[in-house]
Formats: C-alpha cells, structure tokens, sequence
C-alpha cells in the first residue's frame, strides 16, 4: 500500500511493479518513485569495511554502545518522534534506518496506531545520527509512505515494516545504508545480519 500524505490518498500499490523501479530519488518536481528490489548503500558506506567490527548477540550482555554516531553506518540510525494519543506520555518514540538518502525503514507500529484504528501517527519525524541530541539538528517527516495492506489487519510481526520517503535529503549529509529485497525467506538463510539500535 502507499499513503501520500500529502494528498491524503492511499492506494495499492503492486509490489512487481515497485521491483521494476531502480532507485529512491527526490526529483527536483518533488516525486519519488520507490524500488524495493535493491537500493545501493552510499558511497560513503561502500567504502568503510563495516563487516570488521566486532560481533555481538543481540541477546548478549556485551552489546558494545557507540560513542560517535556520526559515521556510517551508526550515523544512518535513526530516532523517530511522533504524537501518541495512546501513551501516558502523549509522545511515542521508535527507530528506524535510511536506506536511501530521502527513505527510512521502520516498523508499521512507529507509523500507525493500531489502537487508534491504525490511524497514522502526527509530529512524525526521523532524526539521523540521534546520540543524545538531534545530530546537526537534522529531522524530517514524512511524505509517503509504503506497507503491507496485512499488517493493518492483522499486526502480525511478519508485516510491521514501512518505507517512508522523508520531506528532507537527510542520507546527503549522513548517508545511508542501502537496502535488498527477497522473494522467501529460505533465500536469506546464512546471511550474517548487523543490527544497530537506539537504547
């Protein structure tokens, strides 16, 4: 599915057709089109030997905390902000990643409520690099946004993701981490997977 936020207008969309799209790009008319077939990181990442750094269980207790977020990969993590009639607090928060330098992953629930019948969430907004602070003040909301029809019926985990193609170029100044697609999930068998997350 895609919601337009700016026209207000969700619509489905076929997931072959959005394979055949090359890239995420802002144009300068302000379109974007999504491609959810592969999505080549920045240079910036390609050149950085990421697959060095140590590895840690997710589950382990020598998870190590990264000092400096203002690098790739750490610095395409990002924090998100949004309004939470259903909290205590009115405020609810989450993470997410650029993928591309105008698009973040996240999970469904950090864009719609599902206690408010999946309505999407106000003030949303991604800020890249978050290490205590907002990095170089970079934030950016949201001007569409892409998911499976599934998970508003259902919630189920297996369909809480989203692409959300940001207002802002945010990756031009911290990059991005890229992004593949698979048809089944035995094509992901053996795949080494890094996870970076905000505490």
């Amino acid at each position: 599915m895609e919601y337009d936020a700016r026209t207000g207008i969700t619509k489905e969309v076929d997931m072959e057709e959005l394979r055949q799209i090359s890239t995420i790009l802002k144009s300068k008319n302000g379109n974007n089109s999504l491609s959810v077939e592969s999505i080549e990181p920045s240079k910036e990442y390609m050149s950085k030997s990421v697959s060095k750094a140590p590895n840690y269980s997710l589950f382990s207790s020598n998870r190590v905390e990264i000092g400096d977020t203002s690098e790739l990969p750490y610095s395409a993590v990002c924090k998100i902000y949004f309004s939470n009639p259903s909290s205590s607090t009115g405020r609810g928060m989450g993470s997410g990643t650029l993928v591309a330098k105008n698009a973040v992953l996240t999970s469904a629930h950090c864009v719609f409520d599902k206690n408010n019948n999946n309505a999407k969430f106000e003030n949303w907004v991604a800020c890249p690099a978050y290490n205590g602070a907002p990095y170089r003040n970079l934030e950016s909301g949201w001007s569409k946004v892409y998911y499976s029809s599934a998970w508003k019926s259902n919630h189920s985990h297996e369909y809480d993701w989203a692409v959300c193609v940001l207002e802002k170029s945010l990756g031009d100044v911290v990059g991005a981490v890229g992004a593949t697609s698979y048809e089944t999930t035995s094509e992901m068998r053996n795949i080494a997977v890094r996870t970076f997350r905000l505490p």
